[in-house]
């Protein structure tokens, strides 16, 4: 249960990751 629980976190970790690339590219392409 406890790898599932830490491998469900590091998917979100990493969707969070990416989201925030994404935020900072639309930065700096509009500053």
């Amino acid at each position: 249960m406890a790898d599932v629980i830490k491998s469900d976190i590091e998917k979100i970790e990493r969707a969070l990751n990416i989201r925030v690339d994404d935020v900072e590219i639309e930065v700096a392409l509009n500053a």
